[in-house]
């Protein structure tokens, strides 16, 4: 638990070696060890007990405790030092309820005042893990056209910080514009968009 607590990053700390570090140590751990809301009651207090000491509590208590998750901040809380695999699960609940634009927004905005390499860094790590979930939401869910999907997908590109906006619309229009049969002219037309969009002063 202290290893993997250690290995946990935070915006002015994100290094990508660390996250490998990271979802390697959690590999071991869940493959030593049952799931936690399946062990009894004394044994989970004992481990409640270790987690308040360790600096990054936040994901075993989800472990631990129904109804963590209750808004977007708990989500940006969490996403803000998780592995590629906790990263995925986190924004695969986000996608499910609707708040993807919501939790990027806020992302943006702390990746903006944190202003370092580490914290945009971070947000592409996370936009790359973010498209990873929503592939998996835009495959079962049926009822959405492909226009409808990318068209959420470019508002939710809309959301990150500006320096790195037209980074993160390539990345999108690799990932999903053949996908969902968008011709060349309307990515040019979704990247202009996004990228002539002004800063917001934060």
């Amino acid at each position: 638990m202290k290893t993997i607590d250690a290995l946990r990053w935070d915006l002015a700390t994100f290094e990508q070696v660390r996250v490998d570090n990271l979802e390697l140590a959690l590999w071991y751990w869940q493959d030593g060890l049952s799931h936690l809301t399946f062990l009894g009651t004394e044994f989970r207090q004992r481990i409640l007990n270790q987690v308040s000491t360790l600096k990054h509590e936040d994901f075993w208590i989800i472990y631990l405790e129904e109804n963590a998750l209750k808004d977007t901040r708990s989500f940006l809380k969490l996403l803000t030092q998780s592995s590629g695999p906790e990263a995925n699960e986190l924004f695969t609940k986000v996608l499910e309820s609707s708040n993807d634009c919501a939790v990027m927004s806020d992302l943006s905005d702390a990746v903006v005042k944190v202003n370092s390499e580490s914290a945009f860094l971070a947000f592409r790590f996370l936009f790359r893990e973010y498209l990873i979930a929503f592939r998996s939401h835009a495959k079962h869910k049926k009822t959405t056209t492909k226009r409808q999907h990318w068209d959420h997908l470019v508002a939710v590109v809309a959301k990150a910080p500006f320096s790195i906006r037209n980074e993160i619309m390539e990345l999108a229009i690799k990932a999903f514009a053949v996908r969902f049969d968008i011709d060349i002219q309307e990515q040019q037309t979704a990247k202009c968009l996004v990228v002539k969009e002004m800063p917001v002063e934060k």
